[in-house]
């Protein structure tokens, strides 16, 4: 599964029915640390709600970040005891787990989150600003990394 030839969140098409959608925000609707979806990312979202529970869920330490833009976006935002790639994150969501889909932009911690719960995994090419800090650079770096090797070992 490479992340680089998935579409991004925007472009997606999408059949699921009655599932819980678990959606990461960086890189996956937005740019890292940015606040507002684009009109396309809106009406995917949109078009996501009518057949399903759809949940943002974020490892960011800016909690009211997530539930402002779960908020404008008119869904819910998922508070969690633990963080991506923890089971514990989709047991939040009180769904069976074979109910659950992850839609996301990183290995370490979208997909890694789908294998280790059971859950369905979506991958989406991450979305860029051009401003991200150093520090973002190098985790991107690092999961891009330990992507590019799971598909060499045949695991990912």
């Amino acid at each position: 599964m490479s992340f680089a030839t998935a579409p991004i969140f925007d472009q997606l098409e999408l059949s699921e029915i009655n599932r819980t959608i678990i959606l990461d925000i960086d890189g996956t609707l937005v740019p890292d640390g940015e606040e507002d979806c684009s009109e396309k990312t809106r009406a995917k979202v949109m078009n996501l709600m009518k057949n399903n529970n759809v949940v943002l869920f974020s490892n960011s330490k800016n909690t009211e970040r997530g539930k402002k833009m779960a908020n404008a976006l008119g869904i819910s935002f998922l508070s969690a005891d633990k963080n991506k790639p923890n089971p514990a994150v989709i047991m939040a969501t009180g769904r069976r787990v074979g109910d659950c889909t992850v839609i996301g932009d990183k290995f370490l911690t979208d997909y890694l989150l789908a294998v280790f719960s059971g859950a369905r995994f979506v991958p989406v090419r991450r979305i860029y600003s051009g401003r991200e800090s150093f520090k973002i650079k190098i985790i991107y770096l690092v999961d891009d990394f330990f992507n590019f090797l799971s598909r060499l070992v045949g695991i990912g």
